[in-house]
């Protein structure tokens, strides 16, 4: 009642709340939202964090409040597992043309499902302001064809920050490597990009989404690179190397998730090596290799030898277990 009170009363350009740790009801948290000052804002950064017991009035109410003239929007919720979709189709119908930054956090929002990230994949192409978007949908039920069908929908055009993770949860061999065609699709009409995040696990990666998303990182500039492909089946040695060999020069940052990918010394090492070793302006190297049990003193050998040495790597984390 105090934040609502106080709500009402200011006109301020920028709003951040966090309702992580608390005890507030699904009600409570909508009527927080529902008096967030419209007029005049830029900014909404709005953190549910672990309410499990929220529902759909909070999105609902938030929705009514994202004035036209809005240029950044920030929302992030964890195991709300009776979260309508809805409540989540109201906030992305309710998205503004003028946003120019867009983060959507959901994690273990089972209720989502397929509804939620169609409404998204419709709302996405009239957002053409869009310089920074960050999509996550993990553990929401999600689809593989509704997976595809975001994706294909982001307005990549002015992007420079982009963001996707749309892990699978229908188990390690989910999907038919689509979501990567159409990912690699994107990233290859984004000619701003700069900073990618994309995270595949679970679905399954074919050899063709491999050659593709492969050229697609050729062909950009990238300075930052997160490329999570843990428990992809169809993503063995050649698949690494073809990877490694096509990562821009340009990175000063990169993370690989490469965990129970079935990886052993030879072309999977060897390739990745060479990549690495042409990697000079990088700052910042995250390699993730757990549960690939046949990994020896020989595949760590290789991948030690293709370490940059004529650079400044300033942060340097292997994960072997």
């Amino acid at each position: 009642r105090a934040v609502v009170a106080a709500l009402g009363g200011l006109s301020p350009r920028k709003v951040e709340l966090c309702f992580d740790g608390t005890l507030l009801s699904t009600e409570g948290a909508g009527h927080v939202c529902a008096c967030i000052p419209a007029v005049g804002l830029e900014t909404v950064s709005i953190g549910f964090g672990a309410l499990t017991q929220l529902q759909g009035q909070a999105l609902a109410a938030l929705a009514g409040r994202l004035a036209s003239g809005l240029k950044r929007l920030y929302v992030s919720c964890e195991f709300a597992f009776q979260l309508s979709a809805e409540s989540f189709a109201a906030l992305a119908g309710a998205l503004p043309p003028t946003l120019e930054e867009l983060y959507l956090y959901f994690w273990d929002c089972k209720a989502l499902q397929d509804r939620g990230a169609r409404a998204m994949a419709d709302a996405l192409p009239r957002l053409t302001a869009l310089k920074k978007f960050e999509l996550t949908l993990t553990q929401t039920g999600l689809s593989h064809e509704a997976a595809c069908k975001a994706i294909q929908a982001i307005p990549v055009a002015r992007i420079e920050q982009l963001g996707i993770s749309l892990t699978g949860d229908e188990g390690y061999d989910s999907g038919n490597g689509e979501a990567a065609v159409l990912a690699a699709a994107a990233i290859s009409r984004a000619d701003r990009l700069k900073q990618l995040a994309l995270h595949l696990g679970r679905w399954r990666i074919s050899a063709q989404a491999v050659a593709d998303l492969s050229e697609a990182l050729r062909a950009r500039r990238l300075e930052r690179l997160d490329l999570d492909l843990n428990w992809c089946p169809g993503v063995g040695g050649e698949e690494v190397a073809r990877l490694a060999a096509a990562l821009p020069d340009t990175l000063k940052h990169l993370t690989l998730h490469l965990g129970e990918c079935g990886l052993t010394s030879g072309v999977a090492f060897s390739g990745l090596a060479s990549g690495l070793r042409r990697l000079r302006r990088l700052r910042e190297l995250r390699i993730d290799l757990f549960d690939n049990a046949k990994l020896g003193d020989e595949a760590i050998a290789q991948l030690a030898e293709g370490l940059p040495e004529e650079c400044a790597v300033q942060d340097l984390k292997l994960n072997f277990s």
